[in-house]
């Protein structure tokens, strides 16, 4: 129990500190072109995990290949276009401002996975959505980059809608897949 708070924290950590780590690299490489390196080694990372303990999943259907394309697209969009708005505007606010998933999330769930909205859901909502008007992100210096952010919230949403969507398929390997996509549609950054 006490290892597993260990890597929770940390992962946490790490993932707190993705957005200060794109904003000092992209000084020196585009920020979609980091975006494709996170994808193509993500990738990699997962080829051997899958390949010994469950190497199905290295042999994807030929219908799922559409699938795993499609949900690849998103996630290459929602990830890029976050790390293109940390060249716009400060991490705190693109931060913020792609969080905002959360306010996309409840209804395109309600719409495409026929998931209720609970009244519980609701006050967060708004009080987030206050938090965000008295910031008021979008007249700062950084509005471009807020606004680019706010798309990657609205992307990265569609993206999760999508992953719950083809979760109900329960198939190992579909991040990996993912992944691959998703690098394979960020590879022309890199040129």
């Amino acid at each position: 129990m006490r290892r597993g708070f260990i890597y929770a924290l940390l992962a946490s950590l790490l993932l707190g500190f993705i957005g200060v780590f794109v904003k000092l690299a992209a000084e020196f490489v585009h920020p979609v072109s980091i975006s494709f390196f996170r994808m193509f080694f993500g990738f990699l990372t997962l080829v051997p995990i899958y390949f010994f303990t469950d190497n199905r999943a290295l042999e994807p259907r030929k219908k799922d290949v559409w699938h795993f394309a499609g949900v690849g697209f998103l996630f290459a969009a929602a990830i890029s276009t976050y790390h293109l708005a940390l060249s716009h505007t400060t991490v705190a606010n693109a931060s913020l401002m792609s969080s905002l998933d959360v306010f996309f999330i409840i209804p395109l769930a309600y719409l495409f996975l026929k998931e209720k909205i609970h009244t519980a859901q609701i006050p967060p909502l708004i009080i987030a959505g206050v938090a965000i008007f008295l910031l008021n992100p979008f007249t700062l210096d950084g509005w471009l980059g807020s606004i680019i952010a706010a798309g990657s919230g609205f992307i990265y949403a569609g993206f999760l809608v999508a992953v719950r969507y083809e979760e109900r398929r329960n198939m190992a390997g579909d991040m990996m897949w993912y992944l691959f996509f998703a690098a394979v549609f960020l590879s022309p950054s890199l040129f």
